[in-house]
Order: C-alpha cells, then structure tokens, then sequence
C-alpha cells in the first residue's frame, strides 16, 4: 500500500482523480475494507459543504466498487467464506462477517452484494453516473448512483433517448393559455406537426445556440447536462423579457437544481394526476416518473383554467 498517498487523501490533499486511481487498483479486500473505514471517518468529520460530502462520497463508492471486485476474486480463490463461515478451500482464510467487521451475517451479505452490485457497471459507466448524480443537483450517495446506473425509476436514470413528444391535449391547453406558441426550441419536424410553434429548433440547429423569444413550449430532453442547459436557458431568457411566456413540461424532480432554476421564475405549476405518456411514431412510452407543467407569464389565471382538467395547479403569489 502506497502509505504516502494514503496519507495525503485523508488530509484532503489529493485531487479525485489521484484518488480515485489508488482506490481502483488495491490488490487486497482487507486493505479495502480499512481504507473504507477511515472514509467514512473522514466523512462524518468533513460534511461542513456539499462540496466536502460529494467528496468523500465518491471516494466511498470508488472504494466500494474495488470491494466488490476484490470479494468476487477472493471468493472463487477461497479466501474469503461466506458470512460467518470460512471457506473450505482454505485454512487460512476469513469469512467475509470478519473480513468486512459487521455485527452480524445479514450485514455482512448486504454489504457485500452492494459493493458486487457497484463492482458491475465500467469504469466509465461509473464515472457517468457520478456526474449525472451531481449535475442534476442531488448528492452523491450509494442510492443516487445506484439509480443513476439504472437501480430505480428517477430522473438521473435517463437514458439519454430525448425523442419524445407531448401529447396534444397538453399542447392545446398551452396554446390556449398564451395565445400562441412562437417558438418550442428542443423539437423536430414530427413533433412540430402537433405543437404548432412558428418556429422550432431542432436536435441539429442546436436551440441552446439560438435567441428565443416571445412565446414559447419547452418539452427538453430530459438527460444529464442538457436539462441543466435548457433549464438555464429558458430562465435567462425569460428573466431578460426576450421570452414573455412559457409552459415547460419537465419530470417533477423538485430536489434537482435545474427544477429548481426554473421553479424561481415560474408563476403556477400543474402537477398532473397520473404519469404523462409521451408518443412517439416507433417508440411505446412508459414512464417511470411524474410530470409538472411549469408556466412562466402574467396569464396564471388562463393557465389555471385551462391546466386543471389535467391535476392540481398552484399559482405563485
């Protein structure tokens, strides 16, 4: 073990990536199981910023994945049992209740099927998670990654398949709420045949390059970091008085900063009673989340009226 570079991760001097290269190439669960002990020290005493807690907690899941490596080898050559029993192909070895320094069996299995589990994905399908996690504004947790590898129905689950469109009703109450739709900035030519808009942007032109203005319908692609960019975009622009409306439909993930963003400029929200099925010509929706419709404007009175057929709607005072 590189006790230098130990030392210098524990003092907080080391950059993720340094870090994150010694964790990964650890020949030993025991030496894994030790530097997870003293991670977890470090982050119950270093928790102060968000910053410190996405920190730590990577490292914790980085430490966890080579655990999980580590135990799946050590099985197969017998040095490592299972739970509170030692293997049988070696006198020498430990079970894995000792090896990992739970209280009991059940723990010790639980611990080791999650480090398994995170063990599974590659390095760069990890890495991915990660950032999805931290881009959509959550904290990095087992849970958080965990479902951004595909563990759960969430928004940092995306696949990054943006190709889904609204379904008309939805369109029409937008329309008839601003009076027209000027502009819908994240479309293509088969969505735009339902939505209307005069003008539209498509995945090639690039809408995050382009001026909005007027009034616009916002349904964006829903993966990691494009959420982030439209969800800024369409505040900006709003703020500035370049956009004079806007309906957004977007998932009802009210923890993430892009919701967030938008939430700060809107004047009602409509959270629709049941999961919106989005359509496409080739593709049958099922979606694994709830939406809100998102209504920046002066006319909050025309969006509640023609928003509440579809679920509650709280205006903004």
């Amino acid at each position: 073990m590189n006790k230098s570079l130990v030392a210098k991760i524990f003092t907080s001097l080391c950059p993720i990536d340094e870090a994150k290269g010694f964790l990964t190439n650890m020949a030993f669960a025991n030496e894994s199981v030790d530097i997870g002990k003293k991670i977890k020290a470090c982050r119950e005493y270093d928790n102060k910023t968000k910053e410190r807690r996405n920190y730590w907690a990577e490292l914790s899941l980085w430490n966890d994945r080579t655990t999980g490596k580590l135990i799946v080898e050590a099985k197969k050559s017998g040095a490592i049992g299972h739970a509170h029993k030692p293997s049988h192909k070696n006198s020498s070895s430990v079970s894995l209740t000792e090896l990992l320094g739970t209280e009991t069996d059940n723990q010790a299995e639980n611990l080791s099927r999650v480090s398994q589990k995170l063990a599974k994905p590659t390095d760069e399908e990890f890495t991915a998670a990660i950032e999805a996690v931290k881009e959509s504004g959550e904290e990095v947790s087992r849970s958080s990654v965990r479902i951004a590898l595909g563990g759960g129905a969430h928004v940092g689950k995306n696949s990054g398949d943006n190709e889904w469109y609204t379904p008309a009703g939805y369109i029409n109450a937008a329309l008839k709420t601003m009076g027209s739709i000027d502009l819908d900035p994240a479309s293509s030519e088969i969505a735009n045949e339902t939505v209307g808009a005069t003008k539209f942007f498509s995945e090639k032109q690039n809408g995050l390059t382009k001026k909005w203005d007027g009034s616009v319908y916002l349904n964006p692609p829903y993966s990691q970091p494009l959420i982030n960019k439209f969800a800024e975009k369409i505040a900006a622009e709003f703020s500035s008085g370049n956009v004079t409306q806007a309906c957004i439909l977007v998932n009802n993930a009210t923890e993430t900063v892009w919701f967030q963003t938008m939430a700060a400029e809107c004047s009602a929200i409509c959270f629709p009673k049941s999961r919106i099925k989005f359509w496409h010509p080739d593709k049958i929706s099922a979606p694994l989340q709830g939406q809100v419709v998102i209504y920046m404007g002066k006319r909050q009175e025309a969006f509640c009226n023609n928003f509440s057929q579809f679920g509650f709607v709280l205006v903004k005072s």
